[in-house]
């Protein structure tokens, strides 16, 4: 009987062997308090909504830092997503019994945020259909002569 140290396969992604594991050289995702910034997919994401507020006249430059926070649980998400393809959505802990992937934690977080703020934009079916959006008036013959047009 062999003791001091974990079963074999312990704390890895459920069907998945130590060899799988080393071939991959996945880089590590940490998670801590470090400032996060937009990358790639966040930035495109940032660009979209902005693109789609201006469109509809809903945009304010104040809008900026919640769009971003929007952008921000984007990218969580996405992430997430990744690593839950990747690593699989079940590991198998140290006594072998199956758990669920943390980053299915992660991911449901993100898109509680992004739908919290989707709906104060008005991005969500149901928030679209609640909202009272004036039109933008044209400026009368007297307004443009006034403004020297």
């Amino acid at each position: 009987m062999s003791r001091g140290g974990a079963r074999a396969g312990a704390g890895r992604p459920f069907g998945t062997t130590k060899e799988n594991i080393n071939s991959k050289k996945e880089s590590k995702i940490t998670i801590g308090n470090t400032i996060v910034g937009l990358n790639t997919v966040g930035k495109k994401e940032q660009k979209r909504v902005k693109c789609l507020l201006e469109k509809e006249n809903l945009y304010n430059e104040l809008d900026d830092s919640i769009i971003k926070a929007y952008a921000l649980s984007y990218q969580e998400w996405n992430e997430s997503e990744v690593a839950i393809k990747k690593q699989g959505a079940v590991f198998l802990n140290s006594s072998g019994n199956p758990v669920t992937n943390p980053y299915i934690k992660v991911r449901n977080d993100a898109f509680k945020r992004m739908i919290d703020i989707a709906k104060e934009f008005g991005l969500t079916p149901k928030a679209r259909e609640q909202l009272t959006i004036e039109p933008i008036k044209e400026k009368s013959v007297m307004a443009k002569i006034l403004e020297g047009r």
